[in-house]
C-alpha cells in the first residue's frame, strides 16, 4: 500500500459510508482525514485514522487496511483518566455518543489492533 496523497473528508461514498455507521461527519472530521492510495497498481481511497507512528488506518465500504509503519494513536492532554479503544470506528461511535464531553477531560488511546496494547502501556 502506497499512500499517494491526504486531504479533508470530501468524497460524498466516504461521507455515506460514515452516515451509515452513524458516525457524523463533523465527528469524523476532527480526527480523519481522505487517503488516497495505491495496491497492487490500483487506485483507491477511504478514511485515515494516522497513528503516532505516521502511517494510516485507513477504511471504506469494502476495505479495512492500514499504511506501515503500523502503531497506536496517543490522543492526550495529560488528564488523569484514559479511555482505550481497539479501533478508530469504535472511538469515533464514542465520539458521536459523547460529544459535548470536554477534550481535555480524558485522555484516549486507540489500539488500531488489540495486539499493540503493549504499545500502550507507556502512555497508560
Amino acid at each position: 500500500l502506497v499512500v499517494k496523497s491526504v486531504r479533508p473528508l470530501y468524497s460524498y461514498p466516504l461521507k455515506n459510508y460514515l452516515h451509515d455507521r452513524s458516525i457524523p461527519v463533523s465527528v469524523a472530521d476532527a480526527f480523519c482525514k481522505e487517503v488516497s492510495y495505491v495496491v497492487g497498481g490500483r487506485s483507491y481511497y477511504g478514511i485515515g485514522f494516522q497513528n503516532d507512528a505516521g502511517g494510516w488506518e485507513i477504511r471504506n465500504k469494502n476495505f479495512k487496511l492500514s499504511s506501515s509503519p503500523k502503531d497506536i494513536t496517543s490522543l492526550g492532554s495529560g488528564a488523569g483518566t484514559c479511555h482505550v479503544f481497539e479501533g478508530f470506528m469504535d472511538f469515533l461511535s464514542y465520539r458521536s455518543l459523547h460529544p459535548y464531553e470536554d477534550p481535555g477531560s480524558v485522555d484516549y488511546v486507540v489500539l488500531n489492533g488489540a495486539g499493540l496494547f503493549d504499545r500502550a502501556l507507556p502512555f497508560l
